[in-house]
């Protein structure tokens, strides 16, 4: 019988769940802005002609801070998921030789993927790029001394990081395929869940329907709550604006090189009329989406602390709701992701106010706008802080309440895969009272990290 729990949270483990909030922060922000600000831009610009050159110069300056928060991002949030992974390695590794229940299939999951791959893609990255950049810098460094320093040290760091990242690695990947056969020893099911997934969930929901049928019993229609279809609505209400201004930006020019299209006055105003709809229809849709979003978190917060308070009772159920949110990111996780981004985007700002006008190719005059972001430097600094310490506190709360709710579940959910085959779970796993055991919290503390 293979008992579950969740695994304790360490402190350095919080403390390296609870950065994520600004690593994935910054990634968000790049997101947004090259899929919504840009877009934005283009169709405000569109439609009031030639911004005025303040602020064309600082929508142009954000590129600055972009960068930045690209480096934060994209070279943090590997890192970080890589130790986060090494940490839940050596936890499972001293529960197992202690004998206590095996953690969830959601945090199990971690471990299948392993800590090298972030590493490798990190190392082959930069490495890759400072051998791109390495060898422009050496062309273009005429009699420059420090820019062909620059350039020999980006080279040596490149053919030092490429093969790190090929052959470096192995003997740690090989390492970490003995600490998973370990746990495979320890705990036989490992790799198992009580929810197939992918075809085969489809299979056996078709299955299960036809068996219903055949017996003569009615098989409920499975309809979208009210939430569903709202989300449902807005995702094409997107999909729609950003075709009508694609259809404005069209109207107006044809292909990338091509001459932009002069009309009468009255096929003028119906292309910016085209144009100021989709956007306005488009920042609009995406102001809905974000309420939405922050709504979603309210109420993921209430059914949390209900669900608590039910299983304190001893008359909490299993539900669909509680299946996901054992294996999710709890209301505070997503708080503090909310205000990493924020904060990210603002410390974007404050990057950005650095920039030297020659790389600008603009007058000092006209980064007044770009120059102004510095004063917001102290309100980075506090939603940079308070998205970190709402990470770590969030993972701290997240693991006290699944190990709250966890003995009600009597199952191992989880929507994935866990062996890179077809179908994680197992048709008679669904039983999950007779093979997956609900280990208490206390059964989980013996062999954790102090």
């Amino acid at each position: 019988m293979t008992r579950i729990a969740p695994a304790p949270m360490t402190p350095a483990l919080a403390v390296a769940v609870g950065v994520g909030a600004l690593t994935r922060g910054a990634l968000v922000v790049v997101g947004l802005w090259l899929l919504v600000g840009v877009f934005i831009m283009v169709g405000v610009e569109e439609i009031v002609g030639t911004l005025p050159g303040p602020v064309d110069v600082a929508s142009r300056a954000t590129i600055a801070g972009l960068g930045a928060l690209v480096v934060v991002g994209g070279v943090g949030e590997p890192l970080r998921l890589s130790l986060e992974r090494g940490l839940r390695m050596r936890s499972a590794r001293r529960l197992a030789a202690a004998g206590a229940p095996m953690p969830p299939a959601a945090e199990r999951a971690q471990l299948v993927r392993g800590a090298m791959g972030p590493l490798r893609v990190v190392l082959g990255i930069v490495g890759g790029t400072c051998l791109l950049i390495a060898p422009l810098l050496l062309a273009f460094a005429d009699d420059e001394t420090s820019i062909r320093i620059a350039g020999v040290v980006l080279l040596v760091a490149g053919l030092l990081l490429v093969p790190s990242a090929i052959w470096l690695l192995a003997p740690a990947s090989r390492r970490w395929r003995e600490h998973m056969a370990e746990l495979e020893r320890a705990w036989p099911r490992f790799h198992r869940t009580d929810r197939p997934i992918g075809v085969r969930m489809a299979r056996e929901r078709r299955a299960q329907v036809g068996a219903a049928r055949a017996a003569g019993s009615s098989v409920p229609r499975q309809r979208r709550t009210l939430a569903q279809r709202l989300d449902a609505a807005l995702y094409a209400g997107l999909g729609v604006a950003f075709a009508i201004v694609l259809i404005g930006l069209f109207l107006r020019q044809q292909c990338r090189r091509c001459e932009p299209v002069s009309y009468d006055p009255w096929g003028e105003r119906l292309v910016d009329g085209v144009a100021t709809v989709g956007l306005v229809l488009f920042a609009g849709t995406v102001a809905l989406l974000m309420l939405r979003g922050l709504a979603s978190i309210v109420e993921h917060a209430v059914r949390e602390v209900l669900a608590a308070r039910a299983a304190d009772r001893g008359t909490l159920r299993r539900s669909a709701w509680l299946d996901g949110a054992v294996g999710s990111a709890s209301s505070l996780e997503l708080v503090a992701l909310v205000v990493g981004v924020v904060g990210m985007a603002v410390a974007g700002l404050v990057v950005a106010s650095g920039i030297d006008p020659e790389v600008m190719s603009e007058r000092e005059d006209q980064l007044v706008i770009v120059r102004g972001w510095a004063a917001l430097a102290p309100a980075a600094a506090v939603l940079l802080g308070a998205a970190a310490m709402l990470g770590i506190a969030g993972a701290v709360v997240t693991r006290a309440w699944r190990a709250v709710v966890w003995p009600h579940l009597g199952a191992d959910p989880f929507a994935g895969r866990l062996d890179g085959a077809s179908g994680s779970g197992s048709g008679n796993d669904a039983d999950a009272g007779g093979s997956l055991d609900r280990g208490g919290d206390g059964d989980g503390g013996g062999g954790g990290d102090s």
